[in-house]
């Protein structure tokens, strides 16, 4: 297996591998996991992505975001590294991932959520919630960014 970093933007690494941006599908129930490794095996077999790249204003804006938040906000000890897809050292053969950021001191990955209000405001109860009762709480209210979290920490 190799450890080597790719860009993003090439993308062979993602090809047929879970993502952690998607690894939630494959901890749900058992018709959105079968559908995810289903697509994943048509990518191997294809030998590229089944979606096609779109631009869109919201990812726009998220881009600009990340941008603005690992240059001014997160401090020197994070590296922006949202255009590298990582291979994970044991299973690097099926699961990948791209956190946006990442501590340079500590081994510390992190995910940057640009979210429009709405979304922002519910996320933010949720983890205030999940503070209080424990993480049991964000894996079941927002799945979705529990397990992108919990996989990019793998990585």
């Amino acid at each position: 297996m190799s450890t080597e970093i790719v860009s993003i933007n090439r993308n062979e690494i993602r090809i047929g591998r879970f993502t952690s941006s998607q690894v939630y599908r494959l901890m749900g129930t058992p018709a959105p996991r079968a559908k995810y490794i289903k697509e994943k095996l048509i990518e191997k077999r294809l030998g590229r992505p089944l979606k096609l790249d779109k631009y869109s204003r919201p990812a726009a804006w998220g881009l600009l975001l990340e941008q603005y938040v690992c240059g001014e906000k997160l401090g020197t000890g994070y590296q922006s590294v949202g255009d590298i897809t990582l291979q994970h050292p044991e299973y690097g053969e099926v699961w990948a991932g791209s956190p946006d950021a990442k501590n340079i001191r500590e081994k510390v990955a992190s995910s940057i959520k640009r979210y429009e209000p709405e979304n922002f405001a519910t996320f933010v109860d949720a983890l205030n919630e999940a503070a209080k009762s424990g993480t049991d709480y964000l894996r079941d209210e927002r799945p979705e960014e529990y397990w992108q979290a919990l996989s990019d920490a793998c990585l």
